[in-house]
């Protein structure tokens, strides 16, 4: 109920079309749960979103069937221009694009919105509104093509390995359940979020990172519980796919040079992240007023260079020109706090 309610709260759109997509694959895609459960879930959350919907919901999301009515359908800066410019940008560079993080870079230089603006005047550099689009513009097709098998291609992968285990998994033990049910319900997942992102600039987030993640473990550690290898049949597969570069025949040594190099174990991912935090720099924590932050728990300017200690007065070069003594009030409250010294 919490969920569609905060859909309805959010009057998003596209949260609205992605929870209609996970409702039709919860009842589609997954095993191991009864009909009546799958339709009172859904039935629980239609509910929050009916109770909860603001007044002109419904109105509103009577555009997704007419989307030319959409108040900014035909705008310089809606969301079918940006899209079609951003095609243009893949199109223009189809192998590298126009690099990560800088499809709104573009709009305000390489852009034809941009070349049209007269001297003198602002533009407004728009992020792309969609994570398809902003992958293949900031990565070009290849990138497009990567970005999207992880998703589609983890969602056919994880059926596939949900069919091949025992039965006898889904009332096992809890970790043999865990298995059996991420094999269910992580498809479904993954449908909600390539679903939600075509509206939404989610194409590097950290939600993406996760859900492949979790897809790889689960697909490992299936291949390990079931002992079943798929990688003979992917290798027959890749055999009959020629390849565009005259000294790699087939997909087959493509797979062999550039992919199995730099596979990784589990192991090996538990081994990354245990190095990584250790070495995990310290994060500036700031309070609501511009110009003042704590730093390893001493207060000072947060922003330019580091504050050096020097005649019991805190020096600092930034930008906001602060010298401030170490118990000099920040923005009218008093904060004590002990000289710093430069990292």
């Amino acid at each position: 109920m919490f969920i569609g309610a905060t859909v309805a709260r959010s009057g998003s759109r596209g949260g609205f079309v992605g929870l209609m997509a996970v409702g039709g694959a919860l009842l589609v895609m997954t095993g191991g749960v009864s009909i009546f459960r799958k339709v009172f879930v859904i039935a629980v959350a239609v509910t929050g979103l009916v109770l909860w919907a603001p007044e002109g919901y419904w109105k509103q999301m009577q555009t997704i069937r007419d989307p030319k009515a959409d108040y900014n359908y035909n705008a310089l800066d809606g969301r079918r221009n940006i899209g079609l410019r951003g095609i243009q940008y893949m199109k223009d560079n189809p192998i590298f694009g126009v690099g990560i993080s800088n499809f709104q870079k573009a709009e305000c230089t390489i852009s034809d919105k941009a070349r049209n603006t007269p001297p003198g005047y602002g533009i407004r550099c728009m992020p792309p509104h969609n994570s398809y689009i902003q992958a293949g513009a900031e990565t070009g097709v290849t990138g497009l093509v990567l970005w999207a098998s992880v998703i589609f291609g983890g969602v056919i992968s994880l059926r596939r390995w949900g069919r091949k285990l025992p039965r006898r998994f889904r009332t096992g033990t809890e970790e043999q359940k865990f298995l059996y049910f991420a094999c269910q319900y992580l498809p479904v997942a993954l449908v909600g979020f390539g679903v939600t992102s075509y509206f939404l600039t989610f194409a590097w987030l950290e939600p993406y990172y996760m859900l492949l993640a979790l897809t790889a473990g689960t697909i490992q550690l299936a291949r390990q519980v079931t002992g079943v290898d798929l990688e003979p049949a992917l290798r027959a597969d890749l055999r009959r796919a020629p390849s565009n570069v005259p000294e790699l025949r087939n997909g087959e040594q493509v797979w062999e040079k550039y992919v199995l190099p730099d596979r990784v174990t589990l192991d090996e991912v538990a081994a990354h992240l245990a190095q990584s935090a250790l070495f995990r720099a310290r994060p500036i924590r700031k309070n609501r007023e511009p110009g003042c932050g704590e730093i390893n728990g001493g207060w000072g300017c947060s922003t330019g260079e580091p504050i050096a200690c020097g005649g019991g007065k805190a020096q600092h070069h930034g930008p906001d020109g602060c010298g401030r003594t170490p118990t000099t009030p920040c923005n009218g409250r008093s904060r004590r706090s002990r000289c710093l010294v430069p990292r």
